[in-house]
């Protein structure tokens, strides 16, 4: 897969510790590492999948106006991607 363009190794870790967390129903660990890595100049499919996944996680923490902000801004940035 390799680096992508204005990603970093970071971005890349961030976005594998807030899935993780994810997977393990760890949602407020995957909010704060999705967090994380939106607060960063995180681009493209990793940033996408920050927005995305963030959202869920909010969503199983009982947080639709947060959901809903990324979400929107996932459709506003990407609308052709998720």
């Amino acid at each position: 897969e390799g680096a992508r363009k204005g990603s970093s190794i970071r971005d890349y870790a961030l976005e594998k510790l807030g899935w993780l967390r994810y997977s393990r129903n760890d949602w407020d660990g995957a909010v704060k590492a999705y967090g994380e890595l939106l607060a960063l100049p995180a681009t493209g499919e990793l940033r996408a999948a920050g927005l995305y996944w963030g959202g869920r996680a909010h969503e199983h923490m009982a947080q639709p106006a947060h959901a809903n902000k990324l979400y929107g801004e996932l459709v506003a940035e990407f609308p052709f991607h998720w």
